[in-house]
């Protein structure tokens, strides 16, 4: 799980990950406006995860 700096789990939303709380919330609650792609993001964790299972 993708967490927030403010504690929160990320979500994927219209193709991006996003914050939770932000999206839900808004700007008052999570001030954090860091967005990515999950394609990547699951990508790079597999390849871990593939790694460290082979290891």
């Amino acid at each position: 799980m993708i967490v927030c700096a403010c504690g929160a789990p990320f979500e994927v939303r219209r193709g991006r990950y996003v914050c939770a709380t932000r999206r839900r919330k808004g700007t008052s609650v999570c001030t954090s406006s860091l967005t990515f792609d999950p394609d990547a993001t699951e990508n790079v964790f597999l390849d871990a995860l593939e790694a460290t299972v082979r290891s």
